[in-house]
């Protein structure tokens, strides 16, 4: 066995612990209760335990009162000794100046050789050598007891510590119950899933087969090409339109139909506040009549005087002047009332929001679409854009009609994306139906359309937005 001595020739000084070999001394009725029918009772409080850390607490706090040790530390030695259990404590606390300095002092004792059989300690005088702590530590006399496993080098131990000098007796009872607790340990272990280790090897050839097999198949189906496909949603539009706009500036001042009614060509639509343009008329009819009754004088006092001569040729200018003024403002006045210039229905959101609203030259008021020839307006999202042309065939699914499906083709695609109306870039596609003209849909109606591009291999379909992540995160 190692001395201590050799433990110091060893280590570095400022690392070795001041441990003494205390001489057992034979057991006495003084020492307080001791009785080997203990262990028949641990064995019961053994069994209940499922777990390591369960089985850890009960090897802290089971002996202690049987043994009369004031404190006990249970250490695992994988992969270097560390304290796991304290008696009387829920957990340990790693920050401790004590748990830290009795890991570091059976580490090394650890490696010495000197924890391989149950033995009696006693920390020495010059413990301050090593820490303060263990120098103010009052339960100096220790016993230690491993718990063997198959290899040489104990795999757990206990360490019982109290004031009073530990008597031989107590080395054979805590041996017992180190047996009792290194069974339990054992038990608890085979139970675990890395205990059937060996048993699992040797069929490791097989299953090192199969998984080989299974994936070589991941690895082909990987490859194997599919058609990329994204979804979007849509909207169901007309192929033939017309916008109507404020041919005039001016206010709205009745509206004669209603959102959805079909119109005729030439049937009124809207009719602007007209009151300026009609005496603007007015004015520019006086104004006419004016002008003509000074040309006739004029052209009287011509035959007879050289000044009626000379303003015969201003006057008719004057006239042409005053006459465009009128037309100009009877066509105005037309414009106040505006028609419809195309057969369809009328696509308008609140006509009560429009009365009395003013309009620019040009500004938007109203739709006007033909509802039999309608084409799919669809907006990619710029995260799902892959690379399309026109002619890609596009799967439509109207949420009005779950059960019906149409194919459509891409006609046309915007160059760039823009804001769609809740503010999200996106690009705008148009999908028209292989056959032309679709009935029976509506106007407005909306649902999602799967876009069918081209082929890629299986593993891009399913890691595509993945790898674009991957990409943005590391800069590549």
């Amino acid at each position: 066995m190692t001395s201590q001595a050799q433990i110091r020739n060893s280590q570095p000084r400022h690392l070795l612990p001041s441990i003494e070999h205390t001489v057992a001394v034979p057991y006495s009725a003084k020492d307080g209760p001791y009785s080997g029918d203990f262990i028949p009772d641990l064995t019961q409080i053994v069994a209940e335990a499922k777990t390591t850390e369960d089985l850890f607490l009960i090897m802290a706090n089971a002996a202690r009162q049987v043994v009369g040790a004031q404190q006990i530390f249970v250490f695992c030695n994988a992969p270097a000794p560390h304290i796991v259990a304290v008696s009387s404590m829920p957990s340990v606390n790693r920050q401790s100046p004590l748990i830290q300095d009795l890991e570091k002092i059976f580490r090394i004792l650890l490696d010495a050789g000197e924890l391989q059989t149950s033995r009696i300690f006693s920390l020495g005088a010059d413990t301050q050598d090593v820490s303060q702590q263990l120098k103010s530590y009052p339960f100096r006399s220790l016993i230690w007891t491993p718990l063997r496993s198959e290899g040489e080098r104990p795999s757990a131990g206990i360490l019982y510590t109290r004031q009073a000098a530990w008597r031989t007796e107590y080395l054979a009872h805590l041996d017992a119950c180190a047996q009792t607790y290194n069974d339990r340990l054992q038990s608890i272990a085979s139970k675990s899933p890395a205990a059937n280790f060996p048993a699992r090897l040797q069929h490791s050839t097989t299953i090192g087969k199969a998984g080989l097999v299974v994936a070589m198949l991941l690895l082909i189906a990987m490859c194997m090409p599919t058609t990329m496909t994204v979804s979007a949603p849509f909207q169901v539009s007309s192929q033939n339109h017309l916008i109507v706009s404020a041919p005039i500036q001016g206010t709205i001042e009745q509206i004669y139909v209603s959102p959805g009614e079909k119109v005729a060509i030439d049937q009124p639509l809207i009719k602007f506040a007209d009151t300026v343009y009609r005496n603007q008329v007015a004015i520019a009819e006086r104004a006419v009549e004016m002008s003509q009754a000074e040309l006739k004088r004029a052209s009287q006092l011509s035959f007879e005087d050289e000044e009626g001569r000379r303003q015969v040729g201003q006057l008719k200018a004057d006239v042409a002047i005053k006459r465009a003024e009128l037309d100009f403002a009877t066509e105005q006045l037309l414009r106040s009332t505006v028609r419809a210039d195309l057969a369809g229905t009328v696509i308008l959101s609140n006509q009560d929001a429009l009365i009395g609203r003013p309009f620019s030259i040009g500004e938007r008021i109203l739709e006007i679409a033909d509802p039999d020839s309608v084409q799919f307006e669809i907006f990619l999202d710029i995260a799902d854009a892959i690379d399309l042309s026109t002619g890609t065939v596009t799967k439509l699914f109207p949420d009005a009609t779950p059960f019906k499906s149409y194919t459509a083709r891409l006609t046309q695609i915007s160059y760039q994306a823009e804001p769609d109306a809740l503010g999200m870039l996106s690009y705008r596609l148009i999908a028209k139906p292989e056959n032309g003209t679709l009935r029976g849909l509506k106007l407005g109606t909306s649902g999602t359309a799967k876009i069918y591009g081209k082929k890629v291999p299986l593993a891009f379909y399913l890691f595509r937005k993945p790898i674009t992540v991957i990409r943005q995160w590391l800069g590549v």
